[in-house]
This record gives structure tokens, C-alpha cells and sequence, in this order.
């Protein structure tokens, strides 16, 4: 049987030869990556060939355009391989950088949970030892301590 992880990164490699994970994996540790180039240098992404590196303002652009090289070597040394050709440099002004995108976290509200008004009615049916007459055990002994679905309170 396969993993839930395993199947999605097979597919996203047959997609972009799983560049596209490992892109990811760059966009997180980008500060480490380039050090301290990093504070200057924000990722916006790639067009083809190309790494889109966002500056604050024109002359640092300009700066940083003299380092290329280098942070094409640092990012190519991290991916393992060369999948860039050059480095386009832009204005960030209104977009947000990759290395500061965090995955929106999901806050569930929980409902509690109540004892079923027929707990342990089919008890008698799992009387044996078997793994369902033990997990049956559980199930009741857990919801025992509960308050009931009927509003009874407590048992």
C-alpha cells in the first residue's frame, strides 16, 4: 500500500520533475540559503529558467545584480542540481515574498462529545475476548464518564 505522501510527491514529480517541492523547500529555508544577501534579496518565484528575486528599491537592485553568481551557485548547491539560468531582479512593492508565505493553519471548533443514550446496550454481543468485545469495553468505559446526549448529567 502507498502513503498518502508518497503518491503526492510521485505525481508532483511526473508534473515538473519535482522541482516544484524542492522549490518550496528553498522558498522556507531561503535566509540560510543566501545568508545574509537574503535580508535584501526576497524570492518571488521563476518564469521558466529564470529566478525571480524581488529588492526594495533600484540601487539595490542594481547591487545585487553584481552578485548573480553567487546566488545562483548558493541556490543550485541547495537544490542539487542547475535549474536556473540567470536571476531576474524586480521590484517588490506590493507583492509578498515566497520565504515569508506560511501555510494557513485550520482551528476547528470541537464539539463535545456526548454518551449515547443506548451505551453498552449491545454489550452482551461481544462478551468474548475478540479484539471488537474488548474495543466495545473501551468505547463504553470511555463514554461512561460523560454526559449524556439525553441531558441526564452524569452517570
Amino acid at each position: 500500500m502507498v502513503r498518502l505522501q508518497e503518491g503526492v510527491n510521485r505525481f508532483a514529480r511526473r508534473l515538473d520533475g519535482g522541482l516544484g517541492l524542492r522549490l518550496a523547500r528553498l522558498w522556507r529555508n531561503w535566509g540560510e540559503v543566501l545568508g545574509e544577501l537574503s535580508e535584501m534579496a526576497r524570492p518571488l518565484g521563476r518564469r521558466r529558467n529564470a529566478l525571480i528575486i524581488g529588492c526594495e528599491d533600484a540601487l539595490v537592485m542594481q547591487e545585487l545584480s553584481f552578485f548573480e553568481s553567487e546566488v545562483l551557485h548558493r541556490v543550485h548547491e541547495f537544490l542539487g542540481e542547475e535549474c536556473f539560468d540567470k536571476v531576474r531582479f524586480e521590484l517588490i512593492e506590493d507583492r509578498t515574498s515566497l520565504d515569508t508565505i506560511e501555510a494557513p493553519t485550520v482551528q476547528r471548533a470541537r464539539r463535545p462529545l456526548l454518551r449515547p443514550a443506548n451505551l453498552g446496550e449491545v454489550q452482551r454481543l461481544w462478551e468474548d475476548e475478540s479484539a471488537i468485545g474488548r474495543s466495545y469495553r473501551a468505547y463504553v468505559a470511555l463514554m461512561s464518564g460523560l454526559k449524556s446526549a439525553g441531558g441526564e448529567g452524569e452517570r
